[in-house]
């Protein structure tokens, strides 16, 4: 009876050693992730097509701590016109669709370049070789 008590008191213990550890470290990711929140991400943006412009509605819409800085297509009819209205939006961002890759990684220096062109390595790479060389992080 006396070591059964022992051992319980002994697992509890232990428990609660473990779930304040759990906390502490909680607390310390959730004030990592507020630290790098506080800080907005630098996007551009490439191939405003259909599938393109749901996502870029999306990210506008639904995704705080996300700032386009720069649109890219290929299409003569929309380059130069606002990529809000582009999208679909309902407003104006006040960021032109550019159709020239390396000056606008370089203008903008953004911290990442989603890509919504086409789903082949055959042909994507060409499209991001100007964004991989001005140093912009492109997801797969």
């Amino acid at each position: 009876m006396a070591l059964t008590l022992f051992l319980t008191e002994c697992i509890m213990e232990f428990t609660i050693t473990i779930l304040e550890g759990a906390c502490n470290m909680a607390e310390k990711i959730t004030k990592k992730v507020e630290e790098q929140n506080a800080r907005e991400i630098k996007v551009v943006y490439v191939g405003l097509g259909p599938i393109g412009s749901r996502i870029g509605r999306h990210i506008i819409a639904k995704r705080k701590g996300m700032r386009y800085v720069g649109a890219i297509d290929v299409l003569p009819e929309i380059v130069g016109k606002d990529l809000g209205e582009v999208i679909g939006a309902g407003r104006k961002l006040g960021i032109k669709v550019s159709d020239e890759p390396k000056k606008l990684f370089e203008e903008t220096k953004p911290d990442i370049a989603v890509y919504t062109t086409t789903p082949f390595l055959k042909d994507i790479l060409p499209q991001i070789e100007p964004a991989i060389e001005s140093g912009v992080p492109v997801p797969k």
